[in-house]
């Protein structure tokens, strides 16, 4: 009876065609058989039928809302259906792809790694993801409709987070690292990410926020801090390179030492040694294997001298124990080295200094009388003992010009074939310097000793005894 040109547009159909045809001859079956269904709906209910349907066009499927209702005459009878059908498509479409994105934004939600959370303006929870869930220990049913606080803020820093929560729903953007607690009370540390949601009127109505829990890494980042501060201040040299040796770090401790400064970071290691490629090559193979080692190394200066420090080199690990670098402290040697060898030098002038002390005492002189001067023997005399006491009578002859030396050896057991030629050696010695030996105190087995060696003995005094000998000697 009556279509407009949307109608045609929609059906593909003419006005002057579809005017006065019924639907079998212009729609296929299974379209009439529907439209016939609506109809029957209409006349039996009196009342319109609206409907979602679909009818294909060239781009495809169109989606149209489409509403019969019946049509009266002045008499009040039912004379004819009427339609009206609005295409929303593109709104079908529109609803489609925010409600794929909604659902993809659902997934991100429930499945990242980081709590998710919403709260309304008064702060209380709306959204709490299994991560929120995983960090705080709080189930999405005993969070939901609680305060944010209670759950995750420790009683000492709610008064300093509320102002944070009030710039928040004032509109103010912030992002925080803050302590936080969990439900069996532990303290933890978390970043927080925060987004402002608003209505469509620009009004601020709640917070979404992302949380990470970060307590690990701030843990690690305390560490680090307090290895810089003792690496900064130790007295020893401390450098960090890769396990291939390349340098990363270098303290203030080892650049004094050697020299050179931050651009060496990045450079080998063998560059700071005055060793063989060979052996520094061993060396780190035995750290790699055994994880440490320590030894000598001679150093190379950036002005090219050399210094031997004491070096010790470990691996470090990460928390898989698996190894990520390789550390080496440094201590110079060079004062180490001065210091023992002046004490070297000290100690080697103690011992001769104590050496000349038992040499004087081994054979000492002494002058009892003007001319006169008697050196007593105790003990066993060797050679090295007789050449001494030869030394010491020569020049205590010539010292104290002496006339008579005499050598009382009263207290000797033993005498030797080169023990008696030292002592006819310093006699012939002494008559040089014009001066006569007198030997006192020989005892019966020395006697008898001196003459079995055949012992010349002419030109020498004897006496029996030590009184009898300074008698003589003074009575000269």
């Amino acid at each position: 009876m009556l279509a407009n040109q949307h109608w045609c547009a929609a059906t593909s159909q003419s006005l002057a065609d579809a005017i006065g045809k019924c639907d079998e001859e212009l729609f296929p079956p299974e379209t009439v058989a529907y439209w016939q269904e609506l109809t029957r709906q209409v006349h039996a209910t009196g009342k319109a039928v609206e409907r979602e349907e679909q009818f294909p066009h060239d781009d495809g499927l169109h989606t149209y809302v489409s509403s019969q209702f019946p049509l009266y005459n002045e008499q009040g009878e039912l004379y004819a259906i009427g339609g009206i059908a609005n295409d929303i498509t593109m709104r079908k479409r529109n609803e489609e792809a925010l409600r794929a994105m909604n659902q993809r934004l659902e997934r991100t939600f429930a499945a990242t790694p980081l709590a998710m959370i919403e709260i309304n303006r008064d702060g209380l929870i709306r959204r709490w993801n299994q991560s929120a869930e995983r960090i705080f220990g709080w189930s999405a049913d005993q969070a939901l409709g609680k305060h944010i606080f209670p759950l995750v803020v420790p009683g000492f820093a709610q008064e300093q987070m509320q102002p944070v929560l009030d710039a928040l729903l004032s509109g103010q953007m912030r992002n925080s690292r803050n302590q936080n607690i969990t439900r069996d009370g532990r303290i933890i540390t978390c970043q927080w990410y925060n987004a402002i949601l608003y209505d469509e009127h620009e009004t601020v109505v709640g917070i979404l926020s992302q949380a990470e829990d970060v307590t690990a890494q701030v843990e690690r980042e305390s560490e680090l801090q307090t290895f810089l501060a003792l690496a900064h201040n130790a007295p020893d040299g401390i450098v960090v390179s890769t396990l291939n040796n390349v340098v990363t770090y270098l303290n203030p401790a080892f650049r004094q030492m050697t020299g050179y400064d931050e651009s060496a970071i990045g450079q080998h290691i063998y560059t700071f040694y005055d060793e063989p490629t060979e052996k520094l090559a061993a060396i780190t193979e035995e750290v790699r294997t055994s994880q440490t080692w320590q030894g000598n190394i001679t150093y190379r200066r950036r002005d090219g001298s050399a210094f031997v420090g004491q070096l010790s080199i470990f691996l470090i690990f990460d928390h898989e124990q698996k190894p990520t670098a390789i550390a080496r402290i440094i201590r110079d040697l060079t004062e180490q080295q001065q210091i023992e060898a002046e004490r070297a030098t000290l100690q080697q002038q103690v011992i001769d200094a104590q050496q000349a002390v038992l040499r004087e005492l081994s054979t000492p002189l002494l002058p009892i009388a003007d001319g006169v001067v008697i050196m007593p023997l105790i003990g066993t005399i060797d050679t090295q003992r007789a050449q001494q006491m030869m030394e010491t009578l020569l020049e205590g002859v010539a010292q104290y010009h002496a006339k008579m030396a005499i050598l009382d050896i009263t207290g000797v057991k033993v005498v030797d074939t080169q023990v008696a030629n030292v002592f006819i050696g310093s006699a012939q010695a002494v008559r040089l310097l014009g001066a006569q030996v007198m030997i006192t105190g020989i005892q019966p087995q020395i006697a008898q000793t001196l003459v079995q060696l055949g012992a010349d003995l002419r030109g020498i005094i004897t006496r029996g005894s030590l009184q009898a000998g300074i008698t003589y000697a003074l009575g000269r």
